[in-house]
Parts: structure tokens; C-alpha cells; sequence
């Protein structure tokens, strides 16, 4: 355990999915940008979310919904996860900072007719999303009963 937090996937508990490494999640806004963190899921690959979330409901290739319906489910999900106060203003904002990022690089891929290799598992009716990028997990929706982050 680093900070709280385990190393690894495979050091992490089953009840749930565990941010890994030392990463706390933040936002900070300054004159001219920001700069945000989400947490790393280190070893999370498709078979292990399996382990512990079960089959997702529906998997995702299409780079046009990643791009459109992604970000938009997402922007639902953590308003609705802020105003239930689950996530903090900071938190929600690093998330969904991710989340946009993930869309855009969806639609620069198709805009250049390059194989996107984002997936998306969904659960919950869209719910809880979960990106992977190149086999591994790289975003989860913020829903602490679904996910532990710094």
C-alpha cells in the first residue's frame, strides 16, 4: 500500500476498484488554464474489472459515441454524483476533465481515420463507465460504492 492506496490491481481488494500508486485526485484552476489529476489504475485489465464488477452491460468501441454519448453521460453521472455530494467540486472537476480529454482524443482519431483504442464498459444503465486504452483500465466514473481514490 502506497498511501492508502495499493500498488497494484492485484494488491487491491475485490470489493471494489482501487486507484493505485500514490496519485490524489485534484483540479486547480490559474491565470491562463489548470491542471487536474486523476487517480492511475495500474493492472486493471478488461479480465480483472470482470473479477470484480461482474460483465458489464454493454462494451463500446465506437469511437462517434466515446466522443458524443460518453461525455455527455459523464457530465450527467458526476453532476449527479457532486449534488449528492459523493465527489467534491475538485474531484468532479478533475473527472470529468479526464473524461473530455477521452472524447476529444476519440474524435481526433476518427477525424484522422486512426483506430481508436478506447473501450467502454458500462454498467448500471450508464451509469458507471470505464475506459480502457491499450488493455488496461485508464478512467472509471467516480461513484465511490464502485471505486476507492485519494
Amino acid at each position: 500500500m502506497t498511501d492508502g492506496l495499493p500498488q497494484d490491481a492485484q494488491s487491491a481488494n475485490t470489493d471494489k476498484i482501487y486507484a493505485t500508486g500514490n496519485a490524489k485526485v485534484y483540479y486547480r484552476s490559474f491565470e491562463g488554464g489548470f491542471s487536474a489529476q486523476a487517480p492511475d489504475f495500474k493492472g486493471y485489465t478488461e479480465e480483472q474489472v470482470k473479477k470484480v464488477l461482474g460483465e458489464p452491460e454493454a462494451v463500446i468501441k465506437d469511437p462517434n459515441y466515446i466522443k458524443d454519448t460518453f461525455k455527455a453521460q459523464e457530465l450527467e453521472n458526476i453532476r449527479e454524483l457532486y449534488q449528492g455530494q459523493r465527489v467534491t467540486e475538485e474531484q468532479a472537476k478533475a473527472f470529468y476533465v479526464t473524461a473530455v480529454d477521452i472524447a476529444q482524443a476519440a474524435s481526433l482519431s476518427q477525424d484522422y481515420q486512426l483506430e481508436s483504442d478506447y473501450i467502454l464498459y458500462s454498467y448500471k444503465q450508464h451509469k458507471i463507465n470505464l475506459i480502457f486504452s491499450k488493455g488496461e483500465l485508464y478512467y472509471m466514473t467516480p461513484n465511490p460504492d464502485y471505486l476507492y481514490f485519494k
